[in-house]
């Protein structure tokens, strides 16, 4: 509703042509899926949210399978509508062809997201302190925790899309999951991320 509102007095002051809305949002909670409540996990119900670049007269309607991380891509994207230079060292990409309808030059190879979770002390008096990484691939998603009962996990999202089965130890996935870990090394090289399991 308060969305159709901005959308309308765009309309009504004739500024559709010439604003750019990309919508978005904060992930949400687990409500519950994997028995998990909170928002600091992987899983696409918490991780998976909308994002949306509308132009009225450029942009194409649809959606694409363009492997999208919108909080490094915002910026570029912005950058881009504005005509404003983006840092070389900047890791994001302008989303904007693909929102105008054309194919990305190259397809990303994958997108990483991070967690740190800090919680009150346990009955032992220790901190929760998880930390975690996701490199997600076309058809996968790679996980690795400092700690816990599956500090590493691999998700078949093709065949799995509830992410109920870690196929880390399935020995016909074993090709698959090197080949995640070697992705997760080389994000850490390019990032610069410190992270260690």
């Amino acid at each position: 509703k308060e969305v159709g509102k901005i959308l309308s007095t765009l309309q009504k002051l004739r500024l559709e042509r010439n604003t750019v809305i990309i919508f978005t949002s904060d992930h949400g909670d687990g409500i519950g899926s994997h028995r998990w409540a909170q928002k600091n996990m992987f899983y696409d119900e918490t991780a998976r949210i909308p994002f949306i670049i509308s132009q009225k007269g450029t942009t194409k309607i649809g959606t694409s399978d363009f492997l999208v991380n919108n909080g490094l891509d915002i910026m570029p994207t912005v950058c881009d509508y504005a005509g404003a230079r983006v840092p070389p060292e900047y890791q994001g990409i302008s989303l904007r062809d693909i929102a105008e309808g054309d194919k990305p030059d190259k397809k990303r190879k994958y997108v990483a997201c991070s967690t740190h979770f800090v919680q009150d002390p346990r009955k032992d008096g220790k901190p929760i302190d998880l930390k975690g990484r996701m490199i997600r691939t076309e058809n996968y998603k790679y996980y690795i925790f400092n700690q816990g009962k599956q500090p590493e996990m691999l998700i078949d999202m093709k065949n799995d899309p509830g992410e109920m089965e870690n196929l880390v130890g399935n020995p016909d996935y074993k090709k698959i999951l090197d080949e995640h870990r070697e992705i997760f090394a080389e994000y850490k090289k390019e990032s610069g991320d410190n992270f260690s399991a």
